[in-house]
C-alpha cells in the first residue's frame, strides 16, 4: 500500500503505510523488512524536501543492512543517499556514493543496479555542463536498458539524450528524441509515473 501510494505521489499516505510497517517488523524481530521499511521512508522524505530526515532514515537503513551483509540493500541504499546529496546539490558527495553504489553492483553482476547508477552519474555530469561524459554514460546506461528490455528506462534514457540536444542548441535533434521517447512510452503502454513529474530526478 505505501509503494502504490508513493508511486502516486501520494507522500503523506504513503508515510503512515510505511512507518505502520515499520512498526510491525520491528516488533517481529525483522532487520532485513525494518531497512526496507526505513529506506522507503527516507525516499518519501526526501520526495517531500525533508532533507535532513532522508538522510537519517538511509543512514539507520543502511547500518542494519551492513550488519545483514545484504549487498543488494547496501547498494540500494548509499545510492538512496547519492540521490539526497544530489537533490541538495553536492554534486561531489553524490558523485562518490554514486560511484561507491555502481561498484557494489558490477561487483555482483546486477545490471539493474549499474544502469540505475549510471544514469544518475550521467545526470550529475550534464548538471555540471560536462555534456559529453554525460552522454557516454547515458549510452553506457542505454545499452543496459535494450539489454534488460527495460521499457521504463528505454523512454526515460531517450529523453536524457533529448535534454543534452535541446541543451547544445540541437532543437531539431532534440525534438526528435523527445517524440522518440514518447513513442517508445506509448508503444509500450507505460502510463506517465507521479513521480516522474513531482521528482527532477526520475532515476
Amino acid at each position: 500500500a505505501g509503494n502504490l501510494a508513493s508511486e502516486q505521489a501520494d507522500y503523506p499516505a504513503a508515510a503512515s503505510w510505511y512507518e505502520e510497517s515499520l512498526a510491525i517488523v520491528r516488533g517481529l524481530g525483522d532487520r532485513a523488512a525494518a531497512g526496507a521499511c526505513l529506506s522507503n521512508l527516507g525516499r518519501v522524505a526526501m520526495h517531500r524536501e525533508d532533507y535532513g530526515r532522508a538522510e537519517a532514515l538511509h543512514a539507520e537503513a543502511l547500518v542494519l543492512r551492513r550488519a545483514d551483509g545484504d549487498s543488494g540493500g547496501i547498494a540500494y541504499t548509499v545510492e538512496c543517499q547519492a540521490i539526497v546529496a544530489q537533490h541538495q546539490q553536492d554534486y561531489a558527495r553524490a558523485r562518490r556514493l554514486h560511484e561507491e553504489a555502481l561498484a557494489l553492483w558490477e561487483e555482483m553482476g546486477n545490471d539493474g543496479g549499474r544502469m540505475w547508477a549510471l544514469g544518475n552519474l550521467a545526470e550529475i555530469r550534464s548538471v555540471e555542463g560536462e555534456d559529453a561524459a554525460a552522454a557516454l554514460l547515458y549510452a553506457e546506461a542505454l545499452g543496459l536498458a535494450l539489454v534488460l528490455q527495460d521499457q521504463h528506462s528505454l523512454y526515460n534514457l531517450v529523453g536524457c539524450f533529448a535534454a543534452l540536444a535541446a541543451r547544445r542548441g540541437d532543437f531539431g535533434r532534440a525534438a526528435t528524441l523527445a517524440g522518440a521517447s514518447e513513442g517508445l512510452r506509448r508503444r509500450a503502454g507505460l502510463g506517465l509515473h507521479a513521480n516522474d513529474a513531482a521528482d527532477p530526478w526520475a532515476w
